[in-house]
């Protein structure tokens, strides 16, 4: 019975994600290499995320397994001064680790939870402070 409660809770919530023709880029917040390295099937580029790349009028997919777009977009706030609009969000919070010890979390992104956080946005403007 704990197999099938562990197989549940370890269930790939990346395997749904959709690259919509109209995103510039689907970016990767955090270590997540499996979702970097995944075979798409999309022409949409996807690569870890860096807010210098983005251009105003383009749609982009943010992706983390870690932290919440919210928490992304804080950080870059203090390099750039973007305006931004929410296009859709999802977010599966779940704490559950894929090894089985996890002190810290900001020091050890290897050991991410099994969660996923998906915003789709357009830039309207970013600028550098």
């Amino acid at each position: 019975m704990s197999i099938l409660i562990r197989t549940l809770d370890a269930k790939d919530n990346t395997a749904n994600i959709v690259l919509s023709s109209d995103i510039a880029e689907a970016g990767v917040y955090d270590c997540s290499y499996n979702l970097t390295n995944r075979s798409w099937k999309s022409s949409v580029p996807v690569d870890f995320i860096n807010p210098k790349t983005f251009l105003d009028g383009k749609t982009y997919l943010y992706l983390s397994q870690v932290r919440p777009f919210s928490y992304a977009m804080k950080q870059w706030q203090e390099k750039f001064q973007i305006t931004y609009g929410i296009i859709s969000n999802k977010e599966i919070n779940k704490q559950v680790y894929f090894t089985a010890f996890n002190p810290d979390l900001d020091h050890l992104l290897y050991s991410r939870p099994n969660s996923l956080y998906e915003t789709k946005f357009e830039i309207y403007s970013i600028r550098p402070k």
